[in-house]
């Protein structure tokens, strides 16, 4: 049985922020960024070292650059929202955030739009120095709920983000990538409204 969701930040409760603002501006978004986002998320650079590294050394645009990410930090109009608050209102589930994002913006979204008030843990990448590119982000978010990992659900938009998930309980169902939720986010708030 279920115990415990944890749901992705960007591209399923919040709409992607940094290479949507890069292109937005003309900024090409390349090998360099990458590399820079890698370091960034894992909290070994700031916003700062990220912006320079992506900018290669250039200050041009760089303003620009941080308030347009910045502001693109926007709910998901197609996003998991509604469904982390129905599921909050009916409290079978803890729900969590588990995001491969920076200090800065991870927070930015917890604030901004009060996540703390239906979501926790709130694990972002940076802040804990590993991300889902192995198993141990998914370990250290089911040992802070007292989950095993067969009764954890983690939801993202991304695939490649999810597959180490799948290494801790092979054939569990533990994974669901965001695409497969969207078609049915409007059945599943509808049931949950008639159960309340």
């Amino acid at each position: 049985m279920i115990e415990a969701i944890f749901w992705d930040f960007g591209g399923v409760i919040v709409r992607d922020n940094i290479q949507p603002a890069f292109l937005e501006l003309g900024i090409p978004y390349g090998e360099n960024c990458l590399a820079a986002w890698r370091e960034h998320k894992l909290g070994r650079i700031d916003q700062e070292e990220y912006f320079t590294r992506c900018l290669n050394g250039s200050e041009h645009r760089r303003e620009e650059l941080r308030v347009l990410t910045d502001a693109f930090l926007t709910i998901h109009p197609d996003g998991a929202l509604p469904v982390i608050q129905q599921l909050q209102r009916q409290g079978d589930y803890v729900q969590g955030v588990i995001s491969n994002h920076s200090r800065v913006w991870g927070r930015t979204i917890v604030e901004r739009h009060e996540l703390e008030k239906y979501l926790w843990p709130i694990i972002i990448s940076a802040e804990v120095g590993m991300d889902k590119s192995g198993v141990d982000i998914f370990q250290y978010a089911c040992q802070a709920v007292g989950c095993a990992p067969k009764e954890t659900l983690f939801v993202d938009n991304q695939e490649s983000n999810v597959m180490p998930a799948d290494l801790m309980a092979p054939a569990q169902p533990l994974v669901l990538h965001l695409a497969l939720l969207i078609p049915v986010l409007p059945v599943v708030v509808a049931e949950a409204e008639v159960a309340v």
